[in-house]
């Protein structure tokens, strides 16, 4: 590794959003799992449960796109570029960030489906009704833009 205080700076940011990504990727998992274990008793369930769950996921995602914004000025970096450790790593951490951003989008689709069909059947009360389609619109919403500002990033 080389000696120099910003190539060195460039590999702690570095590390510290490959962490990030990978925390964000193993959270999913989980609320995904407990997702799939709510799925059968939505019809029982009342909204602030699911509207719990959405809070998570995205507070799951923030943690992640903050980790994502701080390497901007490493991925700017002519000398980090050049450095073959950091473009090892970033080439890691990009394969990570994908595998991330495709459980969102999947993830995404599953809920749209799931919350439309409960929106539709169950007995909720309208105002619980608008609460979680404005919850689902803000998660899907939140979930496009960040892909869009990777792929425009890409």
């Amino acid at each position: 590794m080389a000696k120099n205080p910003e190539v060195m700076k460039y590999a702690t940011d570095l590390t510290k959003a490959q962490d990030a990504v990978r925390f964000a990727n193993e959270e999913l998992i989980k609320l995904s799992q407990r997702f799939g274990r709510m799925v059968p008793k939505f019809q029982k369930m009342d909204s602030k449960g699911i509207l719990t769950w959405f809070a998570q996921y995205n507070r799951i995602k923030d943690s992640a796109n903050r980790a994502n914004d701080g390497l901007q000025p490493l991925l700017e970096s002519e000398e980090a570029a050049g450095n073959p450790m950091i473009s090892t790593q970033l080439a890691y951490y990009n394969a990570q960030k994908s595998r991330y951003y495709f459980k969102i989008e999947v993830m995404d689709d599953i809920l749209n489906g799931v919350v439309e069909d409960l929106l539709d059947s169950a007995a909720l009360d309208e105002s619980q009704k608008e609460e979680m389609r404005a919850a689902l619109d803000e998660t899907i919403g939140r979930s496009k833009n960040v892909i869009e500002q990777c792929e425009a990033g890409a």
